[in-house]
């Protein structure tokens, strides 16, 4: 945004990133929302392309909720998954994250989880068996084998359950 020195990122009062997203915003034209736009209202925009919304495509970094279960050989999956969203930081979880995702319903998507055996030392995934789970990482996209790269897992709840 500003240019250095003296214009460092976040120097810029809210109202002006405001407005100034308002202005990206409406010469995309992308339509206007039905409620005024706020640092908070921003938080959870969602914006969708003309032709509606797809799928995230591979090495897209996600966060996904679903049942930690075990799959055929030594393999893991997720399954009662919810459609994959967007991440940041794949890495780390916030705890408003834990938070917003332990509401969160299941969903019907399957993954197949890779690098359990490099995922952290001494990670035991027998011990999140059957646990619902928040799983952030790098998304896969194959026909019918959908996976994802796990670089963080937390336990929302002892029991998966809808």
């Amino acid at each position: 945004m500003p240019r250095r020195p003296g214009g460092e990122p976040g120097s810029l009062s809210e109202a002006t990133y405001l407005d100034i997203l308002a202005y990206i915003l409406k010469v995309n034209t992308f339509p206007a929302g039905p409620a005024e736009l706020t640092a908070e209202t921003a938080k959870n925009l969602l914006l969708v392309g003309k032709e509606g919304p797809k799928p995230l495509a591979t090495n897209a970094l996600v966060q996904v909720v679903g049942c930690f279960t075990p799959g055929a050989g030594d393999n893991w999956t997720l399954r009662n998954a919810t459609e994959p969203l967007r991440t940041r930081n794949p890495e780390e979880t916030t705890s408003e994250e834990v938070k917003t995702s332990a509401s969160r319903a299941l969903g019907t998507q399957t993954f197949g989880l890779r690098n359990l055996p490099d995922f952290r030392p001494g990670f035991a995934p027998e011990s999140v068996r059957g646990h619902k789970v928040l799983i952030k990482g790098t998304l896969t996209r194959q026909t019918r084998n959908d996976r994802i790269y796990v670089m963080a897992l937390e336990t929302l709840a002892p029991a998966c359950s809808p």
